[in-house]
């Protein structure tokens, strides 16, 4: 390359000062920006100088004083659903002040509904898995045409839209073998955590061989899934700098024969890692011995997709597990030592008393002690959103956080009545002195409460003046 090219990879900020609520605990590490930035390294290495910029932890201005200090030839954009106003905010504010900057959007979002991003700032759009990447660099000092990359759309008005082939043709080639530098995120270190723990992410696999209807993450990879070796998933996990360490895969232990051989090379490695993921109830209760030898290697938490609390719900989103699987999951994890973190969804035809109803069941017959509720959402891409996509395409993109009502669609409660059930659900359930009768072995530490319950006011205080905001 004649001349050193410059690309700033930015993750857009969230609104915390829109009152939204989030079932989140916190914020963790841009994971996709480290592997894209890793891959341009590997690419390109000194020719072009690659940085990362996350402005959930940035001050407002920072975006604006990135841009005319580095003066980026490129800058690409990612985020999910409930990010595109933001995004739009990034390629915006790039153009205001370097008009002349390539502004690069790509992403889940921009995979499963790009319409979104037909606007004027926007010069270039990147369907599916990112490992075209440096292509797209290289086009910079040729002749721009994209559209040779497949997955590429450049929008001009309605009339000019040219686009690369399928982006499903990129899959085999996802970059999930790459480990990414960590040292590219090294300013957010210590403002990245989660349930009140520095947390490190690591992806050891993409997409899923469940078929549930309400998910999008096993369409976006086209129904394929690859995943690391074993050797690699723990090299990533020894390298990450945190003691605690959360996959960031759909299904982590999908691969049975994998798991076991991911567990036996962190235990003769003597990883000291506290490390958590995702898990789907059939893998647990079909194979219990696994996760002893998973509790040996050092995990201590599992977020498993329960989903509902009747068998025909379960069946209607296509889950391969019954409430029986769901009920031994947990058992077994609790004989494991293996905390649960039980998902269900809120469906928003429920009634106040069926909400409570499933409060009730979640503590009482499931034992669960930190169950997560979520709205049930209709997301870009799955089947819902064709047959309602005129109504959809209206709505606030960051009502889609998995605590919102939808406006225009079915629902049998008010926003505000539904957020307030919601809310309820999460006093309830996380209690202390419910912990205290349950488990007098595993009390949550005393400090943690008051943080606990201001989270809660905080969160009811912002979701009743968001509910306003949006009549």
């Amino acid at each position: 390359m004649a001349k050193k090219k410059k690309v700033l990879l930015v993750q857009p900020r969230r609104d915390k000062k829109a009152e939204m609520i989030s079932i989140t605990f916190g914020e963790m590490p841009s994971q996709a920006l480290r592997v894209l930035a890793t891959l341009i390294q590997k690419t390109f290495g000194k020719d072009v100088d690659v940085r990362i910029l996350d402005l959930r932890f940035e001050k407002p201005n920072a975006l604006a004083k990135a841009l005319i200090a580095f003066k980026p030839d490129l800058v690409g954009v990612t985020g999910i659903t409930i990010d595109q106003p933001f995004v739009l905010e990034v390629a915006r504010t790039t153009k205001v002040i370097l008009p002349r900057v390539k502004v690069v959007v790509g992403g889940h979002h921009a995979t499963m509904l790009p319409e979104d991003y037909f606007v004027p700032e926007i010069d270039l759009i990147v369907q599916g898995p990112g490992q075209l990447f440096p292509q797209i660099i290289e086009e910079l000092t040729e002749k721009m045409n994209f559209h040779k990359i497949p997955g590429t759309i450049v929008w001009k008005n309605e009339d000019d839209i040219v686009r690369g082939s399928d982006w499903k043709e990129n899959i085999p080639g996802t970059p999930i073998h790459i480990i990414p530098d960590y040292s590219l995120t090294k300013q957010y270190k210590w403002k990245t955590w989660f349930m009140g723990h520095h947390v490190e992410v690591v992806n050891t696999s993409c997409g899923c061989g469940g078929r549930c209807s309400f998910c999008v993450l096993w369409r976006e990879m086209n129904g394929q899934r690859l995943a690391k070796t074993p050797e690699e998933a723990v090299r990533a996990i020894l390298l990450a700098p945190s003691n605690q360490i959360f996959l960031g895969d759909p299904n982590s232990f999908e691969d049975v024969g994998w798991s076991y051989e991911f567990a036996r090379l962190l235990i003769d490695g003597k990883s000291k890692k506290i490390l958590e993921g995702y898990c789907d109830a059939v893998t647990i209760a079909k194979n219990p011995y696994l996760f002893e030898l998973l509790y040996r290697a050092g995990f201590r938490r599992l977020t498993v997709g329960l989903e509902a609390i009747d068998e025909a719900r379960l069946k209607g989103f296509n889950k391969r597990t019954t409430l029986e699987s769901n009920k031994e999951a947990i058992e077994i994890l609790r004989k494991c030592k293996i905390e649960c973190f039980g998902h269900i969804l809120i469906s928003p035809l429920y009634s106040k008393e069926e909400i409570r109803a499933i409060g009730k069941y979640s503590c009482e017959v499931l034992g669960l002690r930190r169950p997560i509720y979520t709205a049930e959402t209709i997301f870009p891409g799955t089947p819902d959103w064709k047959k309602y996509w005129e109504i959809l395409m209206q709505v606030d993109r960051r009502l889609f956080d998995l605590a919102h009502l939808i406006p225009g669609m079915s629902c049998e409660l008010s926003s505000q009545d539904f957020l307030d059930e919601l809310i309820r659900l999460y006093k309830k359930n996380y209690s202390f002195f419910r912990w205290l009768v349950n488990d007098k072995k595993r009390v949550p530490p005393l400090w943690t409460i008051p943080l606990m319950k201001l989270w809660l006011r905080e969160q009811d205080r912002r979701g009743k003046r968001f509910c306003r905001s949006i009549r």
